[in-house]
């Protein structure tokens, strides 16, 4: 008699022309190809005994005051930095800008003489 496995994952195709097995059915196969699908995490062996606990604990997670307040102060600082660059890239252009129109102020009163 072929050993029977239980199905552990799902499967696309087919297997002998028939489609594989739902996980947690189960099937006969040779005892080589039982033994790779086991081996593979694939399958179990169908007597295989899985057992389950009902209790459960929640985890929970705490995070100090104080490191929140850090992570706070911090982003706050990153922020300033950013406004200040975002403030000086602002004054350059300006610059520049009124850089470019004295230019072609003074070269239209140029063009006139």
């Amino acid at each position: 008699m072929a050993p029977e496995i239980r199905m552990r994952a799902s499967l696309s195709g087919s297997r002998d022309g028939k489609k594989w097995p739902a996980r947690g059915e189960v099937l006969e196969v040779p005892e080589a190809e039982a033994k790779q699908l086991i081996a593979q995490g694939i399958a179990e062996a169908a007597d295989a005994v899985e057992t389950a606990t009902l209790e459960a604990k929640a985890e929970t997670a705490t995070v100090p005051a104080k490191t929140v307040a850090q992570v706070r102060a911090a982003a706050k600082a990153q922020q300033e930095e950013a406004d200040r660059l975002a403030e000086e890239e602002k004054a350059k252009a300006e610059a520049a800008e009124a850089e470019r129109l004295e230019a072609e102020a003074k070269a239209a009163k140029e063009a006139k003489k």
